[in-house]
């Protein structure tokens, strides 16, 4: 569980540190309002993942003196899991932002980021339930 969390937080700071410098570029002023709130928006949902990812690592040493314990890792993997969707949210957000500056089509960037946050739930959420209910048999009993 670590581990996971230690694989996915370099992606996520490093996709936030993208995030800050666009502000920074004298193009983002030039970017409708909706599409900056809308990035500012991803930014703030990137940021609250890097912070659940990272709290696991802080439970461990401070609450848990470094044990791995059930409750710790039952607490760890609902941050991890609970960290995919603000980072699907920010993500998504940020392929509107950029599909919408790029072909100039607002409608085109939702259909866009809508079709990626589809695929997010279907590969981060969706698919591995069905996979656990199909590996622990309740789905065959279910049906």
């Amino acid at each position: 569980m670590l581990t996971e969390a230690r694989v996915l937080l370099p992606g996520a700071q490093a996709l936030l540190g993208f995030q800050l410098a666009v502000i920074l570029n004298e193009t983002f002023s030039q970017l409708p309002q909706s599409s900056k709130l809308i990035h500012v928006a991803a930014l703030c949902c990137i940021s609250l993942a890097i912070i659940l990812l990272m709290a696991p690592a802080s439970f461990h040493r401070i609450s848990f003196h470094g044990q791995n314990t059930e409750t710790f890792l039952g607490l760890g993997s609902a941050l991890i899991l609970t960290a995919a969707v603000p980072l699907g949210l920010g993500i998504t957000g940020d392929i509107y932002v950029a599909v919408t500056k790029a072909l100039e089509q607002p409608a085109i960037g939702i259909v866009v980021a809508m079709i990626a946050l589809v695929v997010f739930v279907a590969l981060w959420l969706i698919s591995p339930l069905i996979l656990r209910s199909k590996r622990s048999g309740s789905w065959s009993r279910a049906r």
